[in-house]
């Protein structure tokens, strides 16, 4: 656990290195995201517990029927107990589609926020002066060889892969 602290700073400093100012962008937008993070995983926790509690449930009432099958069989009462396993395992299945509901709504959301950062990053990293048509930015940078430099016409500087 006390290995993340550590690799979050090594990473922003990295980060810092390769894009400059522009990764602060990108790092606020992460940090602006972090509550929303804490609050989607609170939530998973909840779901969890109510989904153990439904499946403890359900098996206990299995075990009572598999116990008893003698005298659910002799008495007909599989109808009853049927019924009753039933509406445990769609108590069980309601919680497991809440659920998968908020995983896949996770999933858009964090995917959503990884192209925001990405593009917020981009953005402040070129000149945004530049763009194309519906708003979508492409930042324009021509390398000029000259020797083992590289130079760009943008307002950054990018790092050669020796340098870093």
């Amino acid at each position: 656990m006390t290995e993340i602290p550590v690799q979050v700073v090594i990473s922003v400093v990295l980060l810092y290195q390769i894009l400059g100012r522009s990764s602060i962008a990108g790092i606020g937008a992460m940090v602006f995201l972090l509550p929303i993070n804490y609050l989607i995983s609170r939530q998973f926790g909840r779901i969890q517990k109510r989904i153990s509690a439904v499946t403890d449930s359900r098996i206990q009432t299995t075990n009572e029927v598999l116990t008893n099958v003698r005298i659910i069989k002799y008495f007909a009462w599989e109808q009853r107990y049927e019924g009753i396993v039933g509406e445990t395992r769609s108590k069980e299945l309601k919680q497991l589609r809440n659920r998968y509901i908020l995983w896949a709504g996770t999933g858009m959301l964090r995917f959503q926020s990884l192209i925001r950062c990405i593009r917020l990053t981009i953005l402040s990293f070129s000149n945004p002066m530049v763009h194309f048509a519906r708003n979508h930015y492409l930042p324009i940078v021509l390398y000029i060889h000259s020797g083992r430099e590289k130079r760009t016409t943008s307002c950054c500087r990018i790092p050669s892969l020796s340098s870093i």
